[in-house]
């Protein structure tokens, strides 16, 4: 799926259209019988992100854990029709707001230990974990979340848990990466 998305990037620049050829790609290659979630997300130097959802989570704004306002459309998956009618959506981070990405092994994490099995980690908990760590750091964003998700499932998650926070800095720095 990497080499389907980076290929599609080589060609279109908008990330709707990038999901779109990766989709045809997958649906060509291998039919309808896999499918994948997916957020494409460019950030650009002057504080623009653009990005677009195909049946994945929306990313969140660091600060206070809110979806990232737009007026876009989440698509369908990619793999399981011929269109996946996700719609870019864009918008300009001033200096220290950002953005976290994340798969559902985060929010559908479960609390172990306690006989209650059920009780996920939700959005909520995202959304408040977020709201107090204004000002850290990407870095920091995603070692906390990371630790936090860990305990609550006492190590033991049912998924996989990608996280990917960025954050608009004063000074451009090359040296930090997440």
């Amino acid at each position: 799926m990497r080499t389907l998305l980076i290929s599609s990037a080589e060609v279109v620049t908008d990330p709707g259209a990038i999901l779109e050829r990766a989709n045809q790609s997958l649906v060509e290659e291998s039919g309808y019988g896999s499918f994948i979630t997916a957020v494409c997300m460019l950030f650009h130097p002057d504080g623009r992100l653009e990005w677009a959802v195909a049946g994945h989570d929306p990313p969140l704004r660091l600060g206070d854990g809110a979806p990232l306002a737009s007026e876009a459309q989440n698509g369908l998956p990619l793999g399981v029709a011929d269109r996946l009618g996700c719609v870019t959506a864009d918008t300009t981070l001033r200096t220290g707001d950002g953005a976290l990405l994340y798969t559902d092994g985060l929010t559908e994490a479960r609390r172990r230990g306690d006989g209650s099995g059920t009780e996920l980690f939700g959005e909520q908990r995202v959304a408040d974990l977020l709201a107090g760590m204004q000002g850290q750091t990407s870095t920091e964003v995603v070692n906390r979340v990371r630790d936090e998700v860990r305990a609550f499932s006492a190590g033991a998650l049912a998924d996989d848990l990608c996280l990917v926070a960025l954050r608009r800095a004063r000074v451009p720095d090359s040296t930090e990466v997440c």
